[in-house]
């Protein structure tokens, strides 16, 4: 019998080290189905454990990426599974924003494989083809760790390109 570790009870552990893993947490109960409290020390086999460090995608609105997050998401979509699907499935204006000098880009995405697709290529590349960010990664190689990525306005997966640049010229 496959239990559910660990969910909540009437009393509240301050400081509790196993919250992390409320409804996350499966384990072999074996012959103690009678005896539903057990001791600590019982020796439970491990039947599943839902990924922890799972995020949720936060809405198109609240999306702000730092370069290591935009980085993250390229590189471990087991632990940003719903970032990826949803960043792909539009295309949108965005807004590169240089957190030291304050400086704005905006630019859009108009692609197969959506605004993913455009932000993957400033995450490998760390320019995107872009003149201004290859200047500025030439004067400061690390630039790019300043950026700060968000969404203006979402547009449909299958815009023109000619029509996203106007609504980005907008």
């Amino acid at each position: 019998m496959e239990l559910l570790l660990f969910q909540r009870t009437l009393f509240e552990i301050k400081d509790d080290p196993l919250a992390s893993y409320e409804n996350k947490l499966y384990i072999e109960w074996d012959g103690g189905v009678v005896k539903w409290a057990q001791k600590g020390i019982n020796k439970k086999v491990i039947t599943k454990l839902i990924n922890t460090n799972e995020l949720a995608f936060p809405g198109f609105e609240k999306v702000r990426l730092t370069y290591k997050d935009l980085k993250g998401i390229i590189d471990d979509p087991k632990t940003y599974t719903h970032c990826p699907k949803a960043l792909s499935s539009v295309n949108a204006i965005y807004a590169i924003a240089d957190l030291v000098n304050g400086k704005n880009y905006i630019g859009s995405s108009y692609n197969k494989d959506g605004l993913l697709g455009r932000w993957s290529n400033y995450a490998t590349t760390l320019h995107g083809n872009n003149e201004v960010f290859k200047k500025l990664l030439k004067k400061e190689p690390t630039a790019h760790l300043h950026f700060q990525y968000s969404i203006l306005k979402v547009l449909p997966k299958d815009v023109a390109g000619g029509e996203a640049v106007d609504i980005e010229n907008e």
